[in-house]
């Protein structure tokens, strides 16, 4: 019970007199009067009230309710707040006392009255208070209920311990309290509340400032719970528990690499992806923060005494922490990347801070060394020092088994690469091994991340360490499989652009006036300005890998389609960046070769893979012709008839083992025909490659019989294949050989060409392949004589052979495909042009028997009724060259022949589609003589055309010899 003769303060007496009722009945039984006590309690201490109790007249000093508290109304509040079932009263309770230990500090603050006193009182609330809030929210399952007063009993636990004051009974005390406030933390830590989480993430900070060798002590109960939190789904949460991990640990630990390899780092790792940007920054400060522990910022001068510096805690678990810090470098965020960029830099400053410090400390009479640090970055030596633990930790990562993980550890891979530049050598080979499975991955994203690191590597190391480790993969050595071939190919590429551009980059900062483009170049023996990358024995060695023949030589489709496009940028890259020492090395021609076989790879220009292979290739063609305009034209063909020869005699090898898809055929087929004036030079060599597989196949004796179904098949896809390349020839090629290569021979060579492969080629057979073929053929044979009338092919040759076509063409007019009937009608309309040209040029011995044209006179009329529209104009143009040529009139001694033609034509003038045509042929025919022509007109006269026939046909038309 309160008595008013407790204290005889100035102003307490009058506190005394007014609230001792009220002190008293906070004891009371009644609910509704204890509240009301404390209701009146707060309305006269607390400035502006905390409860709705009656007003009160007292205007008490602050010192006075903190002398009056601390003398009467503390042990009443506690009491109440540990024992008193209603939430209400407690709550109150622990607003009052909260009020009254914010102006107990105020008073502190102000020293009003002297500080002394006010110290006494709050150390006297804390040594009180700390044992009843242990026993509330200290303890499982808590006593607490409610959770909101678990924040207020933690709210007034944490202002009380804000000032070095409040520390004071806690740390000194016999009792040794700071467990308790320790086993409050670990508890609230655990609170499902997330504000009572963020409330001890405070109160663990205040420790770790004012009491961090007490917590040190604590770090084994505190760390697993704020360690939890640190995956809490409110980021709010996540960040408080960072924040107070990093003051945590930053009090130091006896086993903190063991601590921070196996409990934090991985916590650490899963913080680099939070979805808050300001908590991914938070996680570079706390990090970085670590980092620079010990570091004074204000003073750029090394302190003397090595006692004076703050205590550095994270000496053994350094590449753990740069590995989570270099993470961030990364970050798709550019504030948290920069932010990163400066802790990392700050970092390595501090670090060579304390390296020179320790030096002069152990060794104050030794210089520091020049060594092949100087000019590097305090990030870049420290990088270098901790590499050989910090790499593997790297390495490891980059195959974790998600995807975000794998991307983000190729990209710091990619940052440790560029900062360890020439110390990483001793690792190059795991370095390059783990960048090949990683190339292996499906993901774009990985790849890209892969190629960024490659270039890493190309800037930082010297070209040929990483060419020693790549080349030999590319060529299949140490059983790499097509796919890690590729992978190497497409390291490759990125590892020559980051040498060119380290290359570049040197030499630009040496002389700033000279462009950037002319500082490198990737091959020896180059003229003009600049740093030489690769010596002639490593372009030897390079160029000499990528014509290899099991590179080249990928029989398998799905295999070639791999490597095709890192092959070609490699070619691409290489070109970009070669100086005219490639020519004068002879290292071109190899160039050419891959660019060839990558162009006789069978990849549909529609797919994206195949336009990127093909465009990346001619684009290095055009660079190696030493012309970039999109017009090139003559550039790139004098660089294919340059290399024509040598390449031709490369990829005719192992000819007699062909098949359609073989590489070599592949690569023969694209020299044919990208090179054009080169194929007519060698013209003899091309046709003696292509004869014997057209040839092979025109034998369908028994012993092709006998043999399997699949066999004869890849002959005649094999013989098709070429057939097809015969085309082209006949249409590029041919012409310019008859004209600058052939000379005399060419009516021979032209006799052969029609006799031993056109002429076999027509003939009819039973099949679909079959079909094929003839009509490849018939295309053939239409362009040969479409030259040989123009006059670009010698026309004799072609006729001497006519006798033995014409009976052929003529067995194909009754072809089911009406495409074979079109090309037969065009074919011997051509035939017939050319007799007639022939004829004109006083040639008669050329002309066809006669009784040649009376056996296909009948076909061709026949022609006239065939359901395809192309068939039948096409057998009118036959009809009117067969009627066309000179003396055709002797052909036709027989004047019903005639008669049954002129009819037959007669009634199809009534056809739409033909009826031009067919009057043509009329008008050819009234040529032959007065009697055809009267005779033509006299049955004609007598149709429904009759008066079309005499207006259009009753006057002689002389035709002129042309």
């Amino acid at each position: 019970m309160l008595t008013q003769a407790a204290t005889n303060e100035p102003g307490e007496e009058e506190l005394v007199r007014m609230l001792a009722r009220d002190v008293n009945c906070m004891q009371d039984p009644d609910r509704m009067t204890r509240r009301r006590a404390l209701n009146n309690l707060s309305s006269a201490l607390v400035p502006g009230g905390v409860g709705g109790g009656q007003s009160t007249v007292l205007s008490p000093s602050p010192a006075a309710v903190c002398r009056f508290v601390q003398r009467n109304l503390q042990g009443p509040l506690l009491e109440v707040i540990e024992k008193d079932a209603v939430e209400k009263c407690r709550e109150l309770a622990l607003k009052i006392l909260l009020a009254v230990v914010e102006l107990m500090q105020q008073q502190q603050q102000q020293q009003q009255p002297p500080l002394g006193e006010e110290d006494t009182g709050l150390s006297t609330i804390t040594v009180a208070f700390l044992p009843v809030a242990k026993r509330r929210i200290g303890v499982a399952p808590f006593l607490e209920p409610t959770e909101e007063l678990r924040l207020a009993i933690l709210h007034v636990l944490n202002v009380l311990l804000s000032t070095q004051a409040g520390w004071i009974p806690v740390l000194e005390s016999k009792a040794a309290r700071f467990p308790d406030f320790s086993s409050i933390l670990v508890h609230e830590l655990a609170d499902s509340f997330p504000d009572a989480k963020r409330g001890a993430c405070l109160g663990l900070g205040l420790a770790a400032r004012y009491a961090p060798k007490a917590l040190r002590l604590q770090q084994n109960v505190l760390l697993p719970p704020l360690l939890g939190n640190l995956g809490h789904q409110q980021s709010k949460v996540r960040q408080a528990s960072l924040l107070a991990l990093g003051n945590l640990l930053g009090v130091g630990n006896d086993s903190m690499a063991r601590v921070v390899t196996d409990s934090v780092l991985p916590a650490l790792k899963k913080l680099v992806f939070d979805r808050t940007p300001v908590l991914r920054r938070e996680l570079v400060g706390v990090v970085g923060g670590w980092l620079q522990q010990g570091e004074d910022e204000g003073e750029n001068a090394i302190p003397e005494d090595i006692n004076s510096c703050i205590p550095y805690n994270f000496e053994g678990c350094e590449a753990d922490l740069m590995f989570a810090l270099l993470l961030g470098l990364s970050d798709e965020v550019p504030e948290v990347a920069e932010a990163t960029r400066e802790k990392v830099q700050a970092a390595g400053r501090a670090w060579v801070t304390r390296k020179e410090h320790q030096r002069r400390i152990n060794s104050p009479s030794v210089e520091a060394e020049g060594s092949d640090s100087e000019g590097s970055s305090g990030a870049q030596r420290m990088v270098r020092f901790l590499l050989p633990s910090l790499l593997p930790k790297v390495l490891d990562d980059v195959g974790h088994w998600t995807l975000r993980m794998r991307h983000r550890s190729v990209l710091l891979l990619a940052d440790v690469l560029r900062l360890a530049g020439p110390a990483l050598v001793p690792f190059l080979s795991p370095t390059v091994s783990t960048l090949i499975n990683a190339a292996l991955d499906e993901e774009p994203e990985v790849r890209c991340a892969v190629a960024e690191a490659a270039r890493a590597l190309g800037e930082g190391v010297e070209i040929s360490l990483p060419l020693d480790e790549l080349l030999p993969l590319v060529r299949g050595a140490r059983g790499a499989q097509m796919a890690e071939r590729a992978a190497a190919l497409y390291l490759l590429r990125s590892v020559l652009e980051g040498a060119v551009s380290a290359a570049a980059g040197a030499e630009t900062s040496a002389d700033a006036e000279k462009p950037a483009k002319a500082a490198a170049t990737l091959g020896a023996g180059g003229e003009g300005p600049g740093k030489e990358i690769l010596s002639s024995a490593e372009m030897e060695v390079l160029t000499r890998s990528l014509v290899d023949s099991s590179l080249l030589n990928v029989e398998e489709a799905n295999e070639a389609s791999l490597i095709a496009l890192p092959l070609a940028e490699v070619l691409l890259s290489i070109v970009e960046a070669a100086p005219e020492g490639i020519k004068k090395m002879n290292f071109e021609r190899r160039l050419v070769r891959v660019a060839l076989q990558l162009l006789a790879v069978p990849l549909p220009e529609s797919e994206e893979r195949g336009f990127s292979v093909r465009g990346l290739v001619r684009r290095a063609l055009k660079i190696l012709a030493g012309r970039e305009e999109e017009s090139v034209g003559e550039g790139v063909v004098v660089l294919w008839e340059r290399h024509f020869d040598g390449l031709l005699e490369e990829v005719v090898v192992g000819k007699e083992g062909w098949r359609k898809g073989s590489t070599g055929r592949m690569a023969f087929d694209t020299l044919v025909r990208e090179c054009v004036r080169g194929t007519a030079r060698q013209w003899d060599k091309i046709m003696a490659v292509i004869t014997p597989q057209i040839v092979k196949g025109n034998d369908q004796g028994g012993q092709q019989q006998q043999q399997q179904q699949q066999q004869q098949q890849e002959e005649a896809e094999l013989r098709l294949a070429h057939m097809l390349l015969l085309e082209s020839l006949i249409d590029g090629s041919l012409p310019i050989a008859a004209k600058e290569v052939m000379e005399k021979a060419g009516e021979r060579r032209m006799r052969q060409l029609l006799r031993d492969l056109l002429l076999p080629t027509i003939a009819w057979q039973a099949g679909r392949t079959a079909a094929t073929v003839r009509k490849v053929g018939l295309v053939c044979l239409y362009r040969l004589l479409r030259e040989g009338e123009r006059g670009r092919l010698p026309r004799v040759a072609l006729l001497e052979v006519a006798p033995l076509l014409l009976p052929v063409l003529q067995t194909n007019l009754d072809d089911y495909d009406a495409t074979i009937r079109h090309l037969v009608a065009l074919s011997i309309s051509a035939l017939f042009r050319a007799y007639r040209l022939s004829a004109v040029q006083g040639q008669a011995s050329l002309l066809p028997p006669q009784a040649q044209i009376l056996q296909v006179l009948p076909d061709l009329m026949r022609r006239l009724d065939d359901a395809s529209n192309e068939v039948r104009q096409a057998s009118c143009l036959a009809l009117e060259g067969l009627f066309d040529i000179p003396g055709a009139a002797s052909f036709f001694s027989e004047e019903p022949v005639l008669t049954a033609v002129v009819d037959q034509l007669l009634v199809h003038l009534d056809d739409a589609e033909c009826a031009e045509p067919v009057w043509n042929v009329l008008d050819c025919m009234t040529a032959l003589g007065i009697g055809v022509r009267r005779m033509v007109v006299e049955r004609g006269s007598k149709g429904v055309h009759g008066e079309k026939v005499r207006e259009k046909l009753g006057k002689p038309v002389v035709k002129e010899a042309s």
